[in-house]
């Protein structure tokens, strides 16, 4: 995927949203989130369909999310994060048998260049 390079905005505000605070997982999670989103239009396959994925968005699982942490945070615990984290409406989720489709809400808002 393209977006394997490069950076993102992290916003000091980060540290007063009281979900992320509640625990470092979801800080983790959401930052994992925040670092594989793409950045711009990309073809992907999500469940047996060929999907253009707009920037904000990234097919992932709460496996590979699980896998990408040496803190060991179970699939069980991403799945209560993830759950939250749409709660809270920051994330959106479409969920498939084998993955699942995650949109950040305001990824516009918070990624893009303000030219």
């Amino acid at each position: 995927m393209s977006n394997q390079y490069g950076w993102i905005k992290v916003f000091r505000s980060i540290f007063e949203n009281v979900t992320l605070r509640t625990s470092p997982n979801y800080m983790a999670v959401w930052l994992f989130l925040l670092c594989k989103a793409t950045t711009q239009d990309y073809k992907a396959r999500f469940n047996g369909e060929v999907i253009t994925l707009h920037p904000g968005q990234l097919i992932t699982s709460k496996q590979s999310i699980s896998n990408s942490f040496f803190i060991g945070l179970s699939a069980t615990t991403v799945k209560r994060v993830l759950d939250m984290l749409e709660k809270e409406e920051m994330i959106e989720q479409k969920i498939s048998n084998k993955n699942r489709l995650i949109t950040i809400k305001k990824w516009a808002e918070y990624q893009q260049n303000k030219s």
